[in-house]
């Protein structure tokens, strides 16, 4: 995800390790490439834009970045807009500010950047690792599985949507468990009005700074 929401990060923060699937199809229209922050009149969308026309099987690894569009200025702009009189403002803004500014080619390594630097600044200390390094095969749930047993795990901490496609007996015959996760977003201070939740971890970050770690 772009500027992942807080219960990505409830994830990590339960997880010895956290695996990015940078091997699967990439979603269109999805999260992968966008999110959303808090504005006065409501939610605002943030997207990166990406060069996948054509690309309709593409993994998310292989997934460029359109850098001929202004689109690295229009989010620090908006951001700044929306969240220069937070509490933790210019405290946060720089991290995000230099990571984009980095110039990535793939929209996975922009991810990956961010959502780890963000990790640092919560205090987590998971391990992390890509799919593609593992060099894990399979899809949906074979994929998954393959992972775990590469990884020597015994666990799984599984979104809630897995249910729908985890092969739990395939699981309980190698020795792995499964948990679901089922996140509620806590409430926190945030700007403008009545709170909204499951906005970018970013709107936390700036109404909360390094306090945030108890809310996710």
């Amino acid at each position: 995800m772009y500027l992942p929401y807080p219960g990505f990060f409830e994830k990590i923060a339960r997880s010895d390790l956290f695996v990015f699937l940078d091997n699967v199809q990439y979603e269109r229209r999805g999260w992968d490439n966008r999110n959303r922050i808090k504005t006065p009149q409501g939610p605002k969308w943030l997207t990166v834009p990406v060069k996948s026309k054509g690309k309709y099987l593409a993994k998310l690894a292989e997934i460029e970045i359109d850098n001929q569009q202004n689109w690295i200025r229009k989010h620090l702009n908006s951001i700044t807009i929306n969240y220069k009189r937070a509490e933790f403002f210019a405290e946060v803004y720089p991290v995000i500010e230099a990571h984009l500014l980095e110039g990535h080619k793939l929209l996975i390594d922009l991810n990956i950047s961010l959502i780890t630097h963000f990790c640092k600044y919560l205090g987590l200390e998971t391990v992390f690792k890509k799919a593609s390094e593992l060099e894990a095969q399979g899809k949906g749930s074979d994929l998954i599985l393959d992972i775990l047993l590469k990884t020597d795990a015994d666990t799984y901490f599984s979104g809630i949507f897995g249910k729908e496609y985890l092969q739990e007996e395939k699981f309980k015959q190698k020795g792995i468990d499964i948990v679901y996760q089922n996140y509620s977003s806590s409430v926190y201070p945030q700007l403008f009005g009545s709170f909204i939740p499951n906005l970018s971890i970013i709107d936390l970050l700036f109404n909360c700074g390094r306090g945030s770690r108890e809310y996710i």
